[in-house]
Protein backbone atom coordinates (compact mmCIF):
# COMPACT_ATOMS: atom_id res chain seq x y z
CA UNK A 1 0.00 0.00 0.00
CA UNK A 2 0.90 3.41 -1.08
CA UNK A 3 0.75 6.13 2.19
CA UNK A 4 -1.25 9.35 1.39
CA UNK A 5 0.80 12.26 1.40
CA UNK A 6 -1.84 15.10 1.30
CA UNK A 7 -2.47 14.07 4.94
CA UNK A 8 -0.27 16.42 7.47
CA UNK A 9 0.39 14.91 10.66
CA UNK A 10 0.71 16.89 14.32
CA UNK A 11 1.81 15.61 17.52
CA UNK A 12 0.17 16.95 20.45
CA UNK A 13 -0.10 15.73 24.12
CA UNK A 14 -3.03 14.25 25.79
CA UNK A 15 -4.47 17.26 28.44
CA UNK A 16 -2.85 19.95 25.65
CA UNK A 17 -5.59 22.91 25.19
CA UNK A 18 -6.69 21.50 21.76
CA UNK A 19 -7.31 18.38 23.77
CA UNK A 20 -9.18 19.91 26.56
CA UNK A 21 -11.24 22.22 23.68
CA UNK A 22 -12.13 18.95 21.76
CA UNK A 23 -13.20 17.68 24.94
CA UNK A 24 -11.00 14.24 24.43
CA UNK A 25 -10.91 11.14 26.54
CA UNK A 26 -7.77 9.22 26.56
CA UNK A 27 -5.08 8.83 24.30
CA UNK A 28 -6.87 9.34 20.23
CA UNK A 29 -5.55 10.02 16.70
CA UNK A 30 -7.90 11.77 14.72
CA UNK A 31 -9.17 14.80 11.94
CA UNK A 32 -8.40 18.15 13.63
CA UNK A 33 -8.86 20.43 10.62
CA UNK A 34 -7.38 21.01 7.08
CA UNK A 35 -4.48 23.22 6.53
CA UNK A 36 -3.79 26.01 3.66
CA UNK A 37 -4.47 23.91 0.89
CA UNK A 38 -7.26 22.03 2.32
CA UNK A 39 -5.39 18.83 2.53
CA UNK A 40 -6.78 17.28 6.06
CA UNK A 41 -4.81 17.67 9.58
CA UNK A 42 -4.68 14.55 11.56
CA UNK A 43 -3.16 14.81 15.31
CA UNK A 44 -1.88 12.19 17.34
CA UNK A 45 -2.35 12.60 21.05
CA UNK A 46 -0.62 10.68 23.19
CA UNK A 47 0.67 10.62 26.84
CA UNK A 48 3.71 11.35 27.80
CA UNK A 49 5.05 7.65 28.12
CA UNK A 50 6.74 5.91 24.56
CA UNK A 51 4.57 3.23 24.68
CA UNK A 52 1.13 5.62 24.54
CA UNK A 53 3.09 7.69 21.98
CA UNK A 54 3.91 4.17 19.37
CA UNK A 55 0.54 3.39 19.73
CA UNK A 56 -0.89 6.48 18.14
CA UNK A 57 2.03 6.66 16.02
CA UNK A 58 0.82 3.47 14.77
CA UNK A 59 -2.92 4.53 14.15
CA UNK A 60 -0.91 7.56 12.12
CA UNK A 61 0.42 5.05 9.99
CA UNK A 62 -2.99 3.37 9.48
CA UNK A 63 -4.09 6.69 8.35
CA UNK A 64 -1.52 6.93 5.68
CA UNK A 65 -2.03 3.60 4.24
CA UNK A 66 -5.51 3.85 4.09
CA UNK A 67 -6.22 1.14 6.39
CA UNK A 68 -7.74 2.95 9.24
CA UNK A 69 -10.54 5.92 7.82
CA UNK A 70 -11.14 8.48 10.48
CA UNK A 71 -14.83 10.18 10.92
CA UNK A 72 -18.45 9.23 11.22
CA UNK A 73 -17.69 7.70 7.92
CA UNK A 74 -15.03 5.67 9.26
CA UNK A 75 -14.07 2.24 9.25
CA UNK A 76 -12.49 2.10 12.88
CA UNK A 77 -12.31 -1.69 14.40
CA UNK A 78 -10.84 -3.93 17.05
CA UNK A 79 -8.30 -4.59 14.76
CA UNK A 80 -7.07 -1.25 14.68
CA UNK A 81 -6.92 -1.25 18.14
CA UNK A 82 -5.09 -5.15 18.37
CA UNK A 83 -2.21 -3.49 15.89
CA UNK A 84 -1.61 -0.76 18.01
CA UNK A 85 -1.44 -2.31 21.20
CA UNK A 86 1.14 -4.91 19.76
CA UNK A 87 3.40 -1.99 18.83
CA UNK A 88 3.04 -0.45 22.54
CA UNK A 89 3.43 -3.77 23.78
CA UNK A 90 6.54 -4.55 21.84
CA UNK A 91 8.37 -1.72 22.99
CA UNK A 92 6.72 -1.62 27.18
CA UNK A 93 6.49 -5.34 27.53
CA UNK A 94 3.53 -5.22 30.05
CA UNK A 95 0.32 -3.89 28.83
CA UNK A 96 -1.28 -1.46 31.78
CA UNK A 97 -4.67 -3.28 32.65
CA UNK A 98 -8.05 -1.34 31.81
CA UNK A 99 -11.66 -3.35 31.95
CA UNK A 100 -12.16 -1.82 28.51
CA UNK A 101 -8.82 -3.29 26.88
CA UNK A 102 -9.26 -6.78 28.32
CA UNK A 103 -10.75 -8.32 25.56
CA UNK A 104 -7.95 -7.12 23.45
CA UNK A 105 -5.52 -8.32 25.67
CA UNK A 106 -7.07 -12.02 25.18
CA UNK A 107 -7.65 -11.95 21.25
CA UNK A 108 -3.91 -10.62 21.16
CA UNK A 109 -3.02 -13.63 23.38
Amino acid sequence: MKEDISIQYSFDKVGSKEYKARKLDGPTTEETGTNSVGDPIVTLFSESSMGSFIHELRHGGQVARKNLILGSNGNYSVEHEISAYRAQFAWNGVIRYAQYIIMIILIIF
